[in-house]
C-alpha cells in the first residue's frame, strides 16, 4: 500500500463513522439528530472567551442570523459576535442554554469555537549566498533557470498578516482582509510576524531575501492577532471561503490545533466542507469554482500520526497536502516535527531566513539579520524554524506547478496539481525519519520540468 493511498483510506474510514445522509453537511447532520437531553458543551467550554459556534441550515436574505436564533439568544443573554453566511457559522457570546439552541429548527450544531496556534519553534538578494541554504536543497536554484516562478497564480497566507509595506513585500500582495476585532488593526498590521515570514517565502522583491516563487503573487487573510491567539475555528473558516471566492490557487495554513482532534470531532467536519468547497468546487457562490491547491503545516510536537485517536487538524482532512519540516541543511527530519504516514511532503523548516515584519518588535525572538545600507526595521530579516516554515515551501512549489501547467482554476486543473505534488514533484526517499520509514522531499525543478504533471 502506498503511503498517500493508506493515509487517504485512513481518513476516508474515519469520515465514514460520523457520515450520515444529508447532503449539505451530513457528518454535522448526524451529530446534530443525537440526543437532545444531553449536553454535549462544558461550563468552561460555553464560557470560553472565544464563544460557541452556532452552525445553521440557512442564514437570511441579507446574510444575517435567523430571527428564532436571535429571539433564543435574547432571552438566554447573550449576544452574536461574529457571523460568516458563507460558512452559515455565527459566534456565540454568553450562551447558558445549549440545548434550548440546539432545539431550534434551523440549528444544526453547537460547537466549541477552538483556538488554533501558529507552528512555529524558537541569488541577488543580499542573504541568498551564505544564509538560505533552504533553497538549494529543494531545488529552487534550479527551477529559476526554467521560465515558470509561479507566474499567474495566487498564494493565500492564512496568518498573522502579511506586511506590504516592507521593502521585500511592497506590490507583492494583491488582496488583503482582516477577520479579527477592529482594535487589532489592519490586514498586513503584522504584529505577530509569523505570516508576513511565511508570505516572503513564497515571493518577494528579492532585496534581502531570495523566495521560492518569486513571481506568485501573495493573497494576504489575517486570522491571528499581534500575540499569536485570535485564531479560531470560526475565523479560519472564513478566510478559507475567501481565499477561494477571490481568486487563490494555493492556501497555505502554517497553523493547527494543539496536538489534533479525534477523528470523529465535529469540527473536522466543518474543515472538511470547507477544504472540499474550494477544491472541488462544490460551493462556487461561497467558495469560488475549485481547483484550489490547499497545504498545511504538519506541527512541532515530535508525534507520529494518523494515530489511533487524533489526527492534525488542518493538516491531517483529507484533501490536504501535510507538511513535515527537515533540520537546518539537511535531509533529515527536525526533531520538533510530527511524522508518520500522514506527512505527504518534506521540505526545510529549521534556521529559515525571511522578512521580518516591520510592525513587530522582537522578530518573535529569532535570530535578526541586518540588510547592509538600510537602516531600522526596513532592513530587518529574521531566522526561525518550524514546521510553519516547511509549508510555504511546498505551496510556493505548487504555484511554480500551476503557473506552468495553466491558471485557469477547476477541479480538475487542481486535481492535476495535487497528483503532481504527491507524485512528481518529490525526490522520493530522501528524508530520513526514523524509526518510520523515509519520507519524500519537495523539488521545485521537477514542478518546472516533469512532463508528467
Amino acid at each position: 500500500m502506498s503511503k498517500m493511498f493508506a493515509r487517504r483510506s485512513a481518513v476516508a474510514l474515519s469520515t465514514l463513522l460520523v457520515i450520515g445522509c444529508s447532503s449539505d453537511n451530513p457528518a454535522v447532520e448526524s451529530i446534530a439528530g443525537a440526543d437532545l437531553q444531553a449536553p454535549r458543551l462544558s461550563s468552561s467550554q460555553l464560557e470560553d472567551p472565544n464563544g460557541v459556534i452556532v452552525t445553521v441550515t440557512a442564514m437570511g436574505a441579507d446574510g444575517s442570523v435567523p430571527l428564532n436564533i436571535l429571539e433564543e439568544l435574547q432571552r438566554q443573554g447573550a449576544q452574536v459576535s461574529y457571523v460568516d453566511p458563507y460558512s452559515k457559522v455565527a459566534v456565540v457570546q454568553g450562551l447558558r442554554d445549549e440545548i434550548a439552541i440546539r432545539g431550534l429548527e434551523s440549528v444544526k450544531e453547537v460547537l466549541p469555537n477552538l483556538g488554533f496556534t501558529l507552528h512555529t519553534d524558537q541569488s541577488g538578494a543580499s542573504f541568498y549566498a551564505t544564509q538560505q541554504q533552504n533553497l538549494p536543497l529543494i531545488r529552487a536554484t534550479n527551477a529559476w533557470a526554467t521560465s515558470f516562478s509561479g507566474a499567474g497564480t495566487n498564494v493565500c497566507i492564512i496568518d498573522s498578516g502579511v506586511d506590504d509595506t516592507h521593502p521585500d513585500l511592497v506590490g507583492r500582495v494583491s488582496k488583503a482582509i482582516s477577520f479579527l476585532d477592529v482594535g487589532d488593526g489592519a490586514a498586513n498590521a503584522d504584529g505577530n510576524g509569523h505570516g508576513t515570514h511565511v508570505g516572503s517565502t513564497v515571493s518577494s522583491n528579492g532585496l534581502g531575501i531570495a523566495s521560492v516563487a518569486s513571481d506568485a503573487t501573495l493573497m494576504n487573510a489575517r486570522v491571528f492577532n499581534a500575540a499569536g491567539g485570535g485564531a479560531t475555528t470560526a475565523r479560519i473558516l472564513s478566510a478559507i471561503r475567501w481565499c477561494g471566492r477571490e481568486g487563490a490557487h494555493v492556501i497555505n495554513m502554517s497553523l493547527g490545533f494543539g496536538n489534533g482532534l479525534s477523528l470523529t470531532d465535529p469540527t473536522v467536519a466543518l474543515f472538511k466542507a470547507a477544504i472540499d468547497e474550494v477544491r472541488l468546487g462544490t460551493d462556487v457562490v461561497n467558495s469560488g469554482p475549485g481547483g484550489v491547491v490547499v497545504v498545511a503545516s504538519a506541527g512541532n510536537s515530535n508525534l507520529r500520526f494518523p494515530s489511533q485517536y487524533a489526527m492534525p487538524v488542518p493538516g491531517g482532512i483529507d484533501g490536504v497536502i501535510m507538511v513535515g519540516a527537515t533540520a537546518r541543511g539537511s535531509n533529515t527530519r527536525a526533531i520538533y516535527s510530527n511524522r508518520g504516514r500522514s506527512v505527504d511532503l518534506w521540505a526545510p523548516g529549521s534556521n529559515i531566513l525571511a522578512v521580518c515584519s516591520t510592525f513587530t518588535t522582537n522578530c518573535l525572538g529569532g535570530t535578526i539579520r541586518q540588510r547592509t545600507g538600510v537602516v531600522g526595521n526596513p532592513g530587518r530579516y529574521m531566522e526561525i524554524s518550524g514546521t510553519s516554515m516547511a509549508a510555504p515551501h511546498v505551496a510556493a512549489v505548487a504555484a511554480i506547478a500551476y503557473g506552468r501547467l495553466g491558471t485557469t482554476r477547476t477541479s480538475t486543473q487542481g486535481a492535476r496539481i495535487e497528483a503532481c505534488m504527491l507524485t512528481k514533484a518529490r525526490v522520493t526517499g530522501q528524508v530520513q525519519i526514523l524509526p518510520d520509514p523515509a519520507g519524500s522531499r519537495v523539488d521545485a525543478l521537477l514542478a518546472a520540468t516533469s512532463p508528467d504533471c
